[in-house]
């Protein structure tokens, strides 16, 4: 546990070897990586923590600030605690605030794993606008029946990701904890929708990426997390063939090799010389052999047939050629957006000019009634005359005319336009 001014922060650790950050999702704790863990067998130091409001992190958000970066300050201090450069794994939200913390740099990160991301703002910026009303279509429907009263709101949005059922399939003391922190939850949804994701932000996370999704997820969820690998310039996409969104769970064991093998390459490429010596206490069948068979093209997929890795053997072209097209599209898009403002200002000039002649028209208008209601000694005052007034006028409509000032302009002095002129009676 994390003591900190703001609160606390869960904080555990399991295992030898190099430091992963595991994030878990909504409605759980650390415990939801146990199933991942396992396959493992401690041949990674496991660091494990809670997102705000869950387990014994303690809540920082309110409605009116749900900003992510509060995730992101208790992800980072827990990262600070481990006191090394660590992989960072999230899933769910938490993927959304791993890559929050991804894109604020303040912590040293080696590696990066994005497991189906709520990434519905990229979905909206990239004009999937399908993909992104099904988000927005459950979320609706969840938040109505939970303000309603209804206890068991979150299933809709726990059936969305999983498939039809899935609340009902969960464990009681499962169900009873996502009833419990709903109301945290919808927190979550706020942050996630105000959380702006786009081609060219994401594009500037260097760290290798891991993006997975399953093939039997939401399909916006899918396509979300697709794009979120297209746009940055250094990620992967790894498809879980049969699993869904509570895929860690579900396929731990498909989704425990993923990462593994990630880690491991990252490892290589980083320390190629001492790669094997500094993973050689990892004695489980994911990562083994692996620097061996690198080099030669091997991918060590022993569950090949339910894991599609169509990018980590070598640079895809057509996922290049796409995503060159896709930052295309996006500049294409800006331009147009500023082309827009200027033709929308052009445009709605005309309008402005016509409300400004009309308002000169009516202080002209009042001017006129108050100098014609002067009398004859008051003008004689000003230095002015009663004829003099259509001139003062006329006069107004190309140039200012001030009243005279008491500083500096002597007693029936007037200036038309800014120029001091001398009063009537003295013009001759």
């Amino acid at each position: 546990m994390i003591e900190g001014e703001r609160g606390r922060i869960d904080y555990d650790e399991l295992g030898d070897g190099p430091t992963v950050v595991l994030v878990p999702g909504s409605c759980s704790t650390g415990a939801a990586w146990r199933s991942v863990m396992s396959q493992w067998d401690n041949g990674f130091r496991c660091v494990t923590t809670s997102l705000l409001g869950y387990g014994g992190t303690d809540e920082r958000r309110a409605a009116f600030d749900t900003d992510i970066s509060h995730e992101a300050d208790i992800l980072e201090a827990v990262i600070r605690r481990a006191s090394r450069p660590v992989h960072l794994v999230g899933h769910s939200f938490g993927g959304l605030v791993a890559l929050a913390v991804a894109l604020r740099n303040q912590v040293p990160l080696l590696s990066l794993t994005i497991i189906e991301a709520p990434a519905a703002e990229l979905l909206r910026y990239m004009g999937e606008h399908q993909h992104y009303r099904a988000f927005r279509a459950m979320t609706y429907a969840y938040f109505t029946a939970f303000h309603a009263g209804e206890s068991a709101a979150i299933e809709t949005m726990i059936d969305f990701y999983g498939g039809a059922g899935a609340f009902a399939a969960l464990p009681q003391r499962v169900r009873s904890y996502a009833v419990a922190t709903t109301a945290v939850n919808i927190l979550d949804w706020a942050s996630a929708y105000g959380f702006r994701l786009t081609p060219a932000s994401l594009a500037r996370i260097a760290v290798p990426t891991l993006v997975m999704r399953g093939g039997a997820s939401h399909p916006a969820v899918q396509r979300a997390n697709e794009l979120l690998a297209q746009c940055m310039t250094n990620a992967s996409l790894v498809t879980i063939a049969g699993a869904a969104h509570f895929m860690i769970t579900t396929h731990a064991e498909e989704v425990a090799w993923a990462i593994a093998h990630h880690m491991a390459r990252t490892e290589a490429m980083r320390r190629p010389a001492a790669a094997s010596a500094a993973m050689s206490p990892m004695h489980n069948r994911f990562a083994e052999g692996f620097l061996a068979s690198e080099p030669s093209g091997g991918t060590l997929d022993p569950l090949s047939s339910r894991i599609d890795l169509p990018r980590l053997a070598g640079p895809d072209f057509q996922e290049l050629l796409l995503r060159a097209r896709t930052a295309r599209a996006a500049a294409l898009g800006a331009a147009l957006f500023r082309a827009g403002w200027f033709l929308a200002a052009v445009v709605s000039r005309p309008a402005r000019s016509l409300i400004g002649r009309l308002a000169a028209w009516r202080r002209r208008e009042r001017a006129a009634a108050e100098l014609y209601a002067v009398d004859e000694r008051t003008l004689a005052d000003l230095g002015l005359r009663r004829a003099d007034i259509p001139f003062i006028l006329a006069l107004g409509r190309r140039e200012r005319w001030t009243a005279p000032s008491e500083r500096g302009c002597g007693a029936g002095a007037a200036t038309y336009g800014g120029v001091l002129r001398p009063p009537r009676s003295e013009v001759g």
